[in-house]
């Protein structure tokens, strides 16, 4: 009688254990054929089991933690991709118009009268400009964007260092008719900054504001012991009002940008620079046709 059941403990435990392998292999089974699917990029969705065993959820939660990083890691390689898919468009499309009219500019020289050599010489020379403005723009871009983008911290004095830039544009000021209105106060303001990436905020402001301005520029340096903000203001064509927000973005083109030369990467940039040395976005407002751009270069003051 004893043996007897002895026998049927054995037989039942065989039986519980031959159904706990078995379930073992489908759940095994079934993540191989979760997983193959994962690497044939047929779904995103992560490995489940229906079996109640710690030994393989534990296996599993590994499991999920690889593909949740591999596909963070596939989006970002995607998300890279189609920034680069995006860079060549813009790149080949702002690049195609100045090299067209410096092929055109360059028949027309090959065959011109003396008399109109110079101005077309003066107006490939221009097209040449823009062309190395926008591979800079790009350049620069392409640093901003890899976190490569060379920051070297400094004493910097805002009030000389904006004086000799518009000291630098006043050709540029004077080719387009325009008198610039400037208000700058007589004191020393130092700000702890990269020199370079100042002059490249300041200058694309002045160059945005005079290719976008359709009569006059106002440059403003408004100070107090706590507080400076750099203010540009210019009258311009309409914009509509749902694509203000846009002005800063990447790529954005509007008429106050590529149709009058440029990239329309220019305020991109300077939000980018602003951004990594810790100062707050641009701030833009439109109100009866007057385009105004603030920035506060505060975090970035030494105070007295």
């Amino acid at each position: 009688m004893g043996w007897a059941i002895l026998f049927l403990v054995l037989v039942v435990l065989v039986i519980i254990l031959s159904i706990s392998l078995i379930n073992w292999k489908m759940q095994i089974h079934k993540v191989n054929v979760q997983l193959n699917a994962i690497l044939n990029g047929e779904t995103k969705k992560l490995v489940t089991i229906s079996l109640t065993d710690r030994r393989l959820e534990h296996l599993v939660e590994i499991i999920n933690q690889i593909v949740s990083k591999d596909n963070i890691y596939l989006g970002e390689i995607r998300k890279k991709e189609d920034e680069l898919k995006e860079n060549i468009s813009c790149l080949s499309h702002d690049l195609r118009t100045p090299l067209t009219s410096i092929r055109g500019y360059l028949q027309l020289l090959s065959s011109a009268p003396d008399e109109k050599r110079q101005e077309y010489i003066s107006a490939l020379s221009g097209k040449a400009l823009r062309l190395e403005r926008l591979i800079d723009d790009f350049y620069q871009i392409s640093l901003l964007e890899a976190g490569q983008y060379p920051f070297y911290y400094g004493k910097v004095e805002l009030c000389s260092l904006l004086t000799e830039i518009l000291l630098d544009n006043y050709s540029t000021f004077s080719v387009n008719g325009i008198e610039p209105q400037i208000e700058i106060p007589d004191v020393n303001i130092y700000l702890n900054a990269d020199r370079k990436a100042c002059i490249r905020i300041i200058q694309n402001l002045i160059f945005n504001a005079i290719t976008s301005t359709t009569s006059n520029v106002v440059v403003q340096l408004i100070y107090n012991t706590d507080s400076v903000q750099l203010c540009i203001k210019n009258p311009i064509a309409t914009i509509p009002t749902e694509e203000y927000s846009k002005l800063l973005e990447r790529f954005y083109v509007a008429d106050i940008s590529r149709s009058n030369g440029t990239s329309g990467q220019g305020l991109y940039i300077v939000k980018k620079l602003l951004l990594l040395m810790n100062c707050k976005n641009p701030i833009i407002e439109i109100q009866d046709h007057i385009f105004k751009i603030t920035i506060d270069f505060s975090p970035l003051l030494i105070k007295k």
